[in-house]
């Protein structure tokens, strides 16, 4: 054989062992997975982002706002105080650059892809690499990567799937390479001493049973299990690791809350049984913790989020059918990702409907299959399934959410669950080749199916480049997405493109006239234009829609102090709104209290119009907002003067309150 086709033949060989060992695949998935999100990593914040970041600067300055976060329920949206934590380190490193804040998610997403792996081959699950390569590279995974706030989402998998991997060390899910290995030798050497004694001893029975006497009993060894069988001491320490692990996957988002249900289903499938002292005792730790979180989480939801009213009053027969619907469109959206989107239309769930039964009848009809053939194909497919609806089951409307005013469904929601279908579907691919004796069948798969995932992330993940491309790409796929429509027109209207946040707001009031956020910002941008009796309207909407709402209520009050329009004048009831708007923020708010002392000056109590103005005059000056202290500066001398303050005809008054 010639040098040159050795020399070729060589490097194959070493370029398979490497491919093997993973030198190869590890690189080129973290590359591929940094390609794919490229177009984000420079992107700033966009929704809610500020909730995480930009208004929690103040506790962001020292350690003692580090305490607040982790020991008040209400100092966050939600109590994740891990996730939190890992913003407030961002914000000592960095500030507010968001490129960093890009860049951990996706590294944690890497992560979360590794530990998937090496879950799925402590488990010897078939096709580990491929599952693993999916969960990187999936468009569907684009909302919890690309999105900042969804920071709780990568985190609370990374340490989820930690967790798992400790537990199961604990409870015996495999056996570790190096305890296995000395374990087999060990049974290995003593089978072979035993069977050689157990020899000899029957010759010596046998001799004596033709002599007459009785045979020496069978060696107690002879008898002992196999190491298959042979029971072993559990790791306590890694149960430790795993207890403290799921709390803080659990503290980072309460998805995680399904790890001890999902630990016992792992027991069930490598076992096909559940004892109660083996397996479910130990997992009484993580249900209290669960359980105990959950019921914060939703309290939370309800009281602090603000996720209760009309557009959660759905009967548990009207959930039913959400919850069958949601189901399948994640299943069809993991197959065949196309129409991805931030906001999805909200359909109307109809109980009377024979069609939307036929959703939930077909997951119960599944999951009974799998149930019944069980015995046949094992029952992995039946686990994986049971994992997908288990973990999104509080997700599927039977548990509030806020988001759910705007979808039933979201991308981000499929995160943890889409782990059960992703890791049933690279299984089987890989079971079909090892059938099929063609293993180059599964790798011909991956690199087919692998590089199309990339480029459709690619895609999706430049929609989270800025706020404004996020919701003009959603529109474009959603045009009714009321969320996207308000929060265009406030990037407008801060852009000072006033004719184009009114469209913005139209569609907003137009799509969805139970919304006061909608009412109350479409009336914002028409007082700019002058047009003050349409925005008085949409004041009074938006306040009997939303009446303990402060913005609306300061709104409306300096509008009927302060209006160019003496008909609309109303100092009174002014007097009245900004009481209540102060009362709500706790007296706090520069804005609210300026419009208060116009509502007193307009009603003629200038002493009190003087001392109120004084006040949002210094609290001004404490937030470093000139513009707005220039302006009470101006109105605060008409007060001292015993005049009232009054808009030009065409109003621009700064630091007009928004909403969204």
């Amino acid at each position: 054989m010639s040098q040159p086709k050795e020399d070729a033949l060589a490097l194959w060989g070493v370029v398979r062992s490497w491919w093997a060992r993973g030198w190869l695949r590890v690189p080129l998935l973290v590359v591929a997975v940094f390609l794919a999100y490229w177009p984000c990593l420079q992107g700033g914040f966009v929704w809610d982002d500020d909730a995480w970041t930009l208004q929690l600067a103040g506790l962001f300055q020292n350690l003692s706002g580090l305490g607040v976060i982790w020991s008040r329920l209400t100092a966050l949206q939600q109590f994740y105080p891990l996730t939190a934590t890992s913003f407030w380190l961002d914000y000592q490193l960095w500030g507010f650059w968001t490129a960093p804040y890009h860049v951990e998610n996706v590294l944690l997403h890497l992560l979360a892809a590794w530990l998937f792996w090496k879950l799925l081959k402590r488990l010897e699950v078939a096709g580990a690499g491929l599952a693993a390569g999916i969960l990187a590279l999936h468009p569907l995974m684009v909302e919890s990567v690309a999105w900042i706030t969804e920071r709780k989402n990568v985190l609370s998998l990374a340490l989820f799937l930690g967790a798992s991997l400790a537990y199961g060390r604990f409870a015996n899910f495999w056996r570790t390479p190096t305890a296995c290995g000395l374990r087999r030798r060990a049974v290995d050497r003593t089978a072979a001493a035993v069977g050689q004694a157990s020899r000899l001893r029957w010759f010596r029975g046998r001799d004596a049973l033709m002599a007459g006497g009785t045979p020496a009993p069978l060696p107690a060894g002879a008898l002992a299990p196999s190491g298959d069988q042979a029971p072993s001491r559990r790791d306590w320490r890694a149960y430790g690791w795993a207890l403290l692990l799921f709390l803080g996957a659990d503290l980072a988002k309460a998805t995680a809350f399904a790890f001890p249900a999902v630990v016992l289903l792992l027991c069930w499938w490598k076992r096909g049984r559940l004892r109660w002292r083996a397996d479910v005792l130990p997992t009484l730790p993580f249900f209290a913790v669960s359980i105990g979180l959950g019921l914060v989480t939703s309290w939370l939801e309800r009281t602090h989020v603000g996720a209760k009213g009309p557009d959660w009053e759905i009967s548990f027969a009207e959930r039913c059918l959400v919850a069958g619907r949601a189901l399948w469109f994640y299943v069809g959206k993991l197959l065949w990702p196309a129409d991805l989107c931030f906001i999805y239309p909200r359909w109307a769930p109809e109980a009377r409907s024979l069609a939307g039964w036929l959703w939930p009848l077909a997951v119960l009809v599944a999951l009974a299959s799998l149930w019944l053939l069980r015995r046949r194909i094992g029952r992995g497919p039946l686990a994986g399934a049971l994992f997908f609806v288990g973990t999104l089951l509080p997700l599927l409307g039977f548990v509030n959410g806020y988001f759910m005013r705007y979808s039933f469904v979201c991308d981000h929601w499929c995160y943890l669950p889409s782990l059960g279908l992703i890791a049933l579907g690279a299984a089987l691919v890989a079971r079909l080749a090892e059938r099929g004796q063609r293993p180059a069948v599964a790798y011909g798969f991956g690199a087919i199916v692998l590089p199309v995932l990339t480029v459709l992330t690619f895609r999706q993940s430049a929609m989270y480049s800025d706020a404004e491309t996020l919701y003009r790409t959603t529109l474009a796929k959603n045009p009714k997405a009321d969320l996207a429509q308000n929060n265009l027109g406030l990037l407008l209207l801060k852009a000072r493109q006033v004719d184009e946040a009114i469209v913005c707001f139209r569609r907003a009031v137009e799509s969805r006239p139970s919304s006061a956020h909608a009412h109350n910002n479409l009336a914002n941008a028409l007082r700019l234009t002058g047009q003050l009796r349409e925005a008085a309207g949409h004041y009074e909407t938006a306040l009997k829609l939303e009446p303990d709402n402060p913005g609306t209520c300061s709104n409306l009050a300096m509008l009927l102090a302060a209006s160019p329009d003496a008909a609309l004048r109303n100092g009174a009831r002014a007097v009245a709104l900004a009481q209540r708007a102060n009362q709500l923020t706790g007296g706090s708010n520069a804005v609210v209290l300026g419009a208060l002392a116009a509502a007193y000056a307009e009603d003629g109590r200038f002493a009190q119009a003087v001392a109120t103005a004084r006040r949002a005059l210094e609290l001004a000056f404490q937030g470093q907002n000139s513009q707005l202290a220039q302006v009470l500066q101006m109105q605060l001398e008409l007060y001292e003067a015993g005049s009232p303050f009054h808009e030009p005809a065409r109003a621009d008054t700064p630091g007009r309150q928004g909403d969204e």
